[in-house]
């Protein structure tokens, strides 16, 4: 498709676009590099990465350091009203999950956004640190405290057979949950992770979870907000 009078990042942008819906390259395979997009649209460099800082900074395409852009999948998502195993929502996606184990240790509580009562817990609390991939994107980084009272058993799981969130679920039953979710801007650590510019935010679930009157696990849940979204169905 050709415009005459269009700026040039636009004819290599609506090249990409074309080749997408054409599918020349579908979700997660790679596009054309910087130095390949000058010879193909007769552009500058600084044109060509300008067209796919555009498209990365739309969700289009996602662009890995060392690897690579490659045609974003379209966003994942997860409900707010239900608390669900993030390896189950990726399959039932037709996705396919794993996870890379962080940490796994004792710590004291520090999130910002825990009440009071349980923050100044004198003891240590049990902590976990997963990074969960879909089709080899990473999608969620989760980190999690641990009531050691409820969960004597935490430290000794396998979670690379099996997530948190479902062996706790089979432990103990949650009757209660709170939850806030917001964006920010991550530190390059977490963008580091979650494999996205600083510049992108990430979506983050704050969730506290309780059995009767004690609390279970308090959760921080990053996802990138380039390619994840959070949805709800309310009905009357």
């Amino acid at each position: 498709m050709t415009h005459t009078h269009q700026p040039r990042y636009l004819h290599v942008k609506n090249y990409i676009l074309d080749g997408i819906r054409a599918g020349h390259w579908l979700p997660e395979q790679k596009t054309p590099s910087e130095n390949e997009l000058t010879t193909l649209c007769s552009v500058s460099r600084m044109t060509a990465r300008r067209a796919l800082d555009e498209l990365t900074s739309e969700g289009i395409l996602n662009r890995i350091q060392g690897l690579g852009t490659f045609v974003s999948q379209p966003s994942a998502s997860s409900s707010l009203l239900e608390i669900r195993d993030i390896a189950d929502e990726i399959q039932l996606r037709g996705h396919k999950h794993r996870s890379q184990l962080l940490q796994l240790d004792e710590r004291e509580i520090k999130f910002q956004f825990v009440p009071e009562p349980i923050r100044n817990i004198a003891t240590d609390c049990f902590y976990s640190e997963i990074l969960h991939f879909e089709n080899d994107l990473p999608i969620q980084l989760e980190q999690r405290f641990i009531n050691p009272v409820l969960i004597p058993e935490y430290l000794v799981q396998n979670f690379q057979l099996q997530n948190p969130s479902k062996y706790l679920l089979q432990i103990t039953p949650v009757t209660r949950a709170e939850q806030r979710v917001e964006a920010i801007i991550s530190s390059e650590v977490i963008s580091e992770l979650l494999s996205i510019k600083q510049s992108i935010p990430c979506l983050v679930l704050h969730r506290i979870t309780w059995s009767g009157d004690k609390w279970v696990s308090i959760n921080t849940f990053y996802h990138p907000g380039n390619r994840y979204q959070f949805e709800s169905d309310i009905s009357f």
